[in-house]
């Protein structure tokens, strides 16, 4: 009899979530790869996909090793960065920033939308690490956040005085407070962005609101 692995089992079953919930899937073993496959498997999944965790979790048990946004499946426990009630200053008086759309997002999923800054001060600012979260409205903790790369904070973006730049920001509701579950649920959240300005300390901008659906 020809023992059939792990491996085996799922190989197949993760090429066919890939390839229906392509968005699903972040971080998991190569499919196309076979040397080497032991279990456990460790697989990265979307905040708004947890019911794709619990179907591999009844499948596949402790072969695999689940992460949903920053939370471990079925566990909830917290994998990515703690939840802090220290909170980067408010912006100075010479630094003026904008979100102008009504902003909605789903659950789970990510957002692209632009703030205006606008440099009142004397000086250029160099501005880098920019991020966008959502945060609890009781508390003012960070509870929500892009899970994964953010292209933009690799980016300095320079602003002469006077000069108003549109900067590019991805919002991300994966949930930071395994309380609330995996995703940010749907309601009405405020959230700030943040961001570094050269030679200086991390800055945020007033809280502003947003639909999560």
């Amino acid at each position: 009899m020809v023992r059939v692995s792990t491996w085996d089992d799922l190989k197949p079953a993760l090429v066919l979530l890939r390839d229906a919930r392509p968005q699903a899937l972040r971080a998991y073993p190569d499919p196309r790869v076979d040397e080497g496959r032991v279990p456990p498997f460790h697989i990265e999944l979307a905040a708004w996909a947890a019911d794709a965790a619990a179907d591999l979790h009844k499948h596949f048990g402790n072969d695999v090793e689940l992460q949903v946004g920053f939370q471990q499946y079925p566990s909830g426990t917290l994998r990515g960065p703690a939840i802090t009630n220290v909170q980067p200053r408010l912006l100075p008086d010479e630094i003026e920033a904008s979100i102008e759309e009504d902003i909605e997002v789903q659950s789970g999923h990510d957002a692209s939308v632009d703030m205006h800054l606008t440099n009142h001060g004397p000086e250029q600012i160099v501005l880098h690490t920019v991020i966008g979260q959502v945060i609890d409205p009781a508390t003012n903790r960070v509870v929500g956040a892009l899970a994964g790369m953010q292209s933009a904070m690799l980016v300095m973006f320079r602003v002469e005085p006077e000069e108003t730049m549109s900067i590019p920001i991805v919002l991300g509701t994966a949930s930071l407070d395994p309380q609330l579950g995996y995703a940010i649920p749907p309601g009405r959240w405020p959230m700030q962005v943040t961001f570094s300005i050269e030679n200086q300390e991390r800055y945020r901008t007033p809280p502003i609101f947003i639909t999560v659906t």
